[in-house]
């Protein structure tokens, strides 16, 4: 499907007959509201058609025929970054959007314009992410370490239910040298993953109605795309 859950349409970047590989992009947009699509596996275009798509409607798609080979794009190699562009940059090339549900592009949060507003928090959504945080942990942690140094070095908050004890004592264990990481315990109800009800749970802050949590200090991100953001600058393999 040439679109992320709520971004704009993407253009086909490949044609009937192409070669591709795992990892090639086959549908961008220059749109901010967007995230390239890249090939999950090797194989052939053999048609760009409407599919009907999960939310009720027809979306521009290309279809390829696998061939078995799980061949790996020449392009798929870790990204230089060095500075604040260079990892806003990545990001938007690794097709990452949020992996908590919504979709929204990851670049798109993240890239705000410093000179406007400065996040105080970057809080990370760990609600119902327990094997999240018990099988990639460590990436977690390595992709909020990019973030805060990316993003102006903000607070941040690791939020999980307090019936995962385990994930919130693994996590806990991982940011004890990190002052500036807190992991906190949240009461176990729904919605605790709520974006609002999180901020609120995790800072006390309120997200005002027609606002963005931008507008009050705070970026939420899912553990699952705090982890793939440490993957994808290790080792490039795009979403």
């Amino acid at each position: 499907m040439l679109a992320p859950s709520p971004g704009r349409p993407l253009n086909p970047s490949v044609k009937v007959g192409d070669k591709v590989k795992i990892g090639d992009v086959i549908g961008s947009s220059e749109a901010a509201m967007s995230a390239p699509v890249h090939s999950s596996i090797s194989g052939t275009v053999t048609a760009i058609t409407d599919v009907l798509h999960i939310s009720g409607r027809n979306m521009q798609s290309v279809v390829i025929e696998n061939d078995g080979l799980e061949q790996i794009s020449d392009s798929v190699c870790p990204p230089t970054v060095e500075n604040r562009e260079q990892f806003l940059q990545a990001v938007r090339n690794s097709g990452s959007i949020g992996l908590g549900g919504a979709g929204y592009p990851t670049s798109l949060k993240l890239g705000f314009d410093p000179n406007e507003k400065q996040p105080d928090f970057l809080i990370i959504n760990g609600a119902e992410c327990e094997r999240c945080f018990m099988e990639e942990g460590e990436d977690v942690l390595e992709g909020v370490l990019h973030m805060l140094i990316y993003l102006g070095r903000p607070k941040c908050v690791i939020g999980s239910e307090k019936n995962k004890p385990k994930a919130i004592e693994k996590m806990t264990r991982l940011c004890e040298k990190h002052d500036n990481i807190t992991v906190k315990a949240l009461k176990s109800s729904y919605p605790q993953g709520a974006e609002k009800t999180l901020i609120f749970s995790t800072t006390g802050r309120v997200v005002k109605e027609g606002t963005l949590p931008l507008a009050s200090g705070c970026i939420v991100i899912n553990s699952s795309t705090a982890a793939f953001i440490a993957q994808y600058i290790r080792a490039g393999m795009p979403l």
